[in-house]
């Protein structure tokens, strides 16, 4: 899933210690080139939970990123019993149309339940 490899992106990567892979230039040298990476996962990030929008957000942004069941976060959120699959297929299709996987008109029709 698209939001889960720019959650994880936008964290950086796992350091322990100094890198020294990089020369330290004392000229005031700002961010380096992979450093944008990150920027910009943050920013997706940042933007893609805006657009699901609050309360939806936070729901998506746990289950996307923190592996558990669907029982699990139904109790978390204080959601009725059986109610997370149709919230989580909610902010999966908003997701789908911020990451250009489908058009909106695409996400409503996939949003029918069977």
């Amino acid at each position: 899933m698209q939001l889960q490899t720019d959650v994880f992106k936008a964290q950086g990567p796992a350091r322990t210690c100094m890198d020294w892979s990089r020369p330290d230039y004392v000229d005031g040298g700002g961010y380096s080139e992979t450093d944008h990476h990150y920027i910009d996962a943050r920013r997706r990030v940042r933007a893609a939970l805006e657009y699901v929008g609050p309360g939806l957000s936070d729901f998506v942004l746990d289950m996307c990123c923190e592996l558990r069941g669907l029982e699990d976060h139904e109790n978390v959120f204080a959601l009725p019993r059986r109610s997370g699959r149709l919230v989580l297929k909610l902010g999966l299709s908003r997701l789908a149309v911020f990451y250009d996987l489908q058009t909106s008109s695409e996400a409503v029709a996939s949003f029918r339940m069977r």
